[in-house]
């Protein structure tokens, strides 16, 4: 019997127009490692909810068809029942946290499965040394950055031990190191603890080591369940809006390598072994000149009210039409800096300024757009969120334009937020991981739009975890560490010095003796051009 069954499912949300689900038809095998690619808003994460038993319970809607968890019909029981079958870790973290205290966070599904005292002790020490969390036990959940939230949502729900364990891009928020280890800790309840595991990541490619299928959703339809390799493809083949670089240089290759595509970088530095022509090598980029001063940190040190120091001794200069992205690990600061930039907080020590004023305040002309995207959508209706109706066509939203952004999937707000905040015309922007839900095609789109609006002297800040977006659009960036500023240079440099923080084709070329950090310079490098 296969742990997940769904029989011609077809969902709609309440109030929507079209299905969100359509005629779904899908086993999972206990033990499997499934990974969910697609579009943005092409049913993904409805699929998710749907297999975790969520849907139609807590959501409402019609429903037609049958999802059978271990058996059980999921519309005969309500989903307390089902909580040693599945569980299930959201997009956003703070959608599933309750407890204000990180230790009692861990406890609390423990309880509610009426688990003893002491297995309780027993499982909450395991589960800490296996996601790194003894460093947060002690510490109030309403403290710890986006990324710590998402680390602790998972552990909870793993600790619980149930046989199906369905997640939401689980590593959205996580900084490079901390999401190949969380999805490497999946893989291990997989293959040595036999938990079925159904992911769904933007970044799809990186998992694929790991997964024994691919489903491709489109439309709210299931339009491909295959094997990893068959799947990349079919996405090469069809879309490459759905792969990243990396995939697209295997494929837009005029060598050629027979329908071959490599699961790791490893496997494709051994596909190109003999392949690559040493390239003319142009000299490192240096980093941007900052003739006209705009953004100005000195010395600048940021506290919490707890006393926890999230900036230290920060110098930084930014000069005006500059596209800076900034580094780092979970809890580095970054997102702090943002936060401080647009005037939500005051320096415990040393100056800020943004032109030719001290920062005091809140100030007017600076964009930001926190992590939490809802924090910024506060209309009725899309429309009303969007001053320019430019940026409607680019990012897609003329079908959702008289929805309530809380209709829309993660991946269409996340379009919609970056929509509204582009078209205020602001001469600072602060944007908090803005790729989150977005696939590689409307990442295209908004670096394209942000070099645009950097030629037009918006100057813009980016904090992210994605590599390969970095790679695309900035040209300088900063990497904070512990609160303090540890590297400020051009993305070339940044990405020739580090070694683990690295785009996948960086790490691709690596094994060559040179440096590449995006598509058209890895194209030159295949052809013997000379790389810059």
């Amino acid at each position: 019997m296969p742990i997940l069954a769904i029989e011609n499912l077809t969902y709609c949300y309440p109030e929507s127009p079209v299905p969100a689900l359509r005629n779904v038809n899908l086993q999972v095998a206990e033990g499997e490692f499934v990974v969910v690619a697609g579009a943005s808003g092409s049913g993904k994460s409805t699929l998710a909810r749907a297999s975790a038993g969520l849907i139609p319970h807590f959501y409402g809607g019609s429903f037609t068809g049958r999802v059978l968890l271990a058996g059980r019909d999921t519309t005969g029981c309500c989903p307390a029942e089902l909580a040693e079958t599945v569980g299930m870790v959201f997009q956003d973290p703070d959608n599933q946290l309750f407890m204000t205290r990180v230790e009692n966070e861990l406890a609390f599904g423990l309880e509610n499965i009426n688990l003893p005292p002491e297995q309780i002790r027993l499982r909450l020490a395991e589960t800490c040394f296996a996601f790194g969390l003894q460093d947060l036990l002690g510490k109030e959940v309403g403290h710890l950055s986006s990324g710590q939230k998402q680390r602790l949502a998972l552990a909870a729900v793993c600790a619980m031990r149930p046989r199906l364990l369905v997640l939401d891009e689980p590593t959205a928020q996580l900084d490079p190191v901390r999401a190949g280890e969380t999805i490497a800790i999946l893989a291990r309840l997989q293959r040595e603890h036999g938990m079925t595991i159904v992911l769904i990541e933007k970044r799809w490619e990186h998992c694929l080591p790991y997964a024994e299928r691919v489903l491709l959703m489109e439309g709210g339809r299931l339009a491909l369940a295959a094997p990893p390799r068959a799947a990349l493809r079919h996405m090469c083949g069809s879309s490459l809006a759905l792969v990243g670089p990396f995939y697209q240089l295997f494929e837009r290759w005029e060598g050629g390598l027979n329908g071959e595509f490599p699961l790791t970088v490893n496997e494709g530095r051994r596909l190109l072994q003999g392949r690559v022509k040493a390239p003319a090598m142009a000299p490192p980029v240096p980093a941007p000149s900052q003739a006209e001063k705009f953004v100005e940190l000195q010395k600048f040190w940021y506290a919490y009210p707890d006393g926890t120091e999230a900036l230290r001794d920060v110098s930084l200069t930014i000069g005006r039409g500059e596209l800076v992205a900034v580094l780092g690990e979970n809890a580095a600061g970054k997102s702090t800096l943002l936060r401080v930039l647009c005037g939500l907080g005051l320096p415990a020590r040393g100056k800020v300024r943004l032109g030719d004023e001290a920062l005091s305040g809140p100030v007017p002309g600076v964009g930001y757009l926190p992590q939490q995207v809802l924090d910024y959508l506060v209309a009725e209706r899309v429309r009303d969120e969007i001053a320019a109706g430019e940026w409607i066509e680019r990012f897609g939203l003329e079908s959702f334009l008289d929805r309530h952004p809380r209709d829309l999937s993660a991946g269409e707000r996340q379009r919609a937020a970056l929509a509204a905040v582009l078209s205020r015309q602001a001469k600072l922007l602060l944007l908090d991981e803005p790729t989150c839900g977005l696939d590689y095609g409307y990442k295209t789109v908004l670096a394209q739009s942000l070099r645009e609006l950097a030629a037009e002297g918006v100057t813009t800040l980016v904090v992210t975890h994605d590599l390969e977006f970095v790679a695309a659009a900035a040209e300088r960036v900063i990497f904070l560490s512990q609160g303090r500023l540890v590297f400020d240079g051009s993305t070339q440099e940044a990405f020739a010095q580090a070694g683990m923080v690295t785009p996948q084709l960086t790490r691709l070329f690596a094994g060559f003796g040179f440096v590449v950090t995006d598509l058209t310079q890895a194209m030159a490098a295949l052809r013997g051009d000379e790389v810059n």
